[in-house]
């Protein structure tokens, strides 16, 4: 299997169910979780828990105009169609999570 299959089956491993083809290359996965946790943890203490409450808006970290999660707007896109509400902070550790057990086989 290639990448973007590996992770999207990691991902489904952990409740995520995601197609491969919104899943971006592997650079550009690591990237956009770089960014996006150093987004989340730049935020004051009071505003995180209102952004994690935040549903079907996370694709739009990823646009280029706002570019807190660079390459991962189609992938934040499925994450907003799930049928569960998943806040960011879930999205993001388990992305990390997928991430590192592809890195381990």
């Amino acid at each position: 299997m290639d990448f973007k299959e590996d992770f999207a089956n990691a991902l489904n491993d952990l409740s995520i169910s995601v197609d491969a083809s919104v899943i971006p290359s592997e650079d550009e996965v690591q990237t956009g979780l770089d960014s996006l946790s150093q987004w989340l943890s730049s935020l004051e203490e009071g505003t995180r828990p209102v952004v994690e409450e935040i549903t079907k808006v996370k694709f739009g970290l990823a646009e280029p105009t706002v570019n807190i999660a660079p390459g991962l707007s189609d992938l934040l896109h499925a994450c907003d169609a799930l049928e569960a509400s998943l806040s960011i902070s879930t999205i993001l550790d388990n992305c990390n999570t997928a991430l590192s057990q592809i890195r381990q086989r």
